[in-house]
């Protein structure tokens, strides 16, 4: 088997599919349809300023075929791709009357960890279920997070995705919090474990 870490770019597509894979709770509970959020969620990574564009994320390439994605970066570097995203949502009129999607957004970042200077955070990983690959990129993420120096990597996970969260406690990860947050109008939830591991 030949595996290696590839710069998204070259497999944007592939490495775009598997990001919504893992990221799916977040944009269902803000978009109303695939679409809509295919729609930002492409522009903040071809601009650049997403936690998920190319300098913090990487494509597992096995064989020559994309098998899964990672993005985890500092909390320093976490802030200002999320102040640039709001920015760029913002530019891109994403939110043009369309207040409820607005309060959505807003809503979803509350249930976001609050992370510590020197915690490095692991974004978004998603691999071909039941392939093994998913451990071998978060081995990629704590050799990056030993490099930054950091205490320890954070995440957050839908509580639903108990075979995600069985995979982190393997990993050494155990839960630190849960944040539940509710949208009044249509009724969805985003219900994510806050988990952590020492480095």
């Amino acid at each position: 088997m030949s595996a290696t870490l590839a710069s998204p770019p070259s497999w944007r597509e592939e490495y775009l599919q598997f990001e919504y894979s893992a990221s799916r709770q977040y944009y269902d509970f803000i978009y109303d349809n695939r679409a809509e959020a295919d729609s930002l969620r492409t522009a903040l990574f071809d601009s650049g300023g997403a936690e998920y564009s190319a300098a913090h994320g990487k494509v597992f390439v096995v064989d020559g075929r994309a098998c899964g994605m990672i993005a985890c970066l500092t909390a320093g570097e976490l802030r200002k791709c999320r102040i640039k995203s709001a920015y760029s949502a913002v530019r891109f009129d994403i939110f043009a009357g369309k207040e409820a999607l607005m309060d959505r957004f807003h809503l979803a970042g509350r249930a976001l960890m609050q992370l510590q200077a020197r915690d490095y955070y692991l974004s978004r990983i998603a691999a071909i279920p039941g392939s093994g690959h998913a451990g071998h990129m978060l081995s990629y993420c704590v050799a990056q997070a030993r490099a930054a120096n950091a205490d320890r990597i954070c995440l957050e996970v839908a509580t639903s995705n108990a075979r995600a969260i069985a995979f982190y406690r393997k990993h050494g990860f155990e839960l630190v919090n849960r944040c539940l947050v509710e949208d009044a109008v249509t009724g969805r939830t985003l219900d994510y474990a806050h988990m952590a591991r020492p480095i």
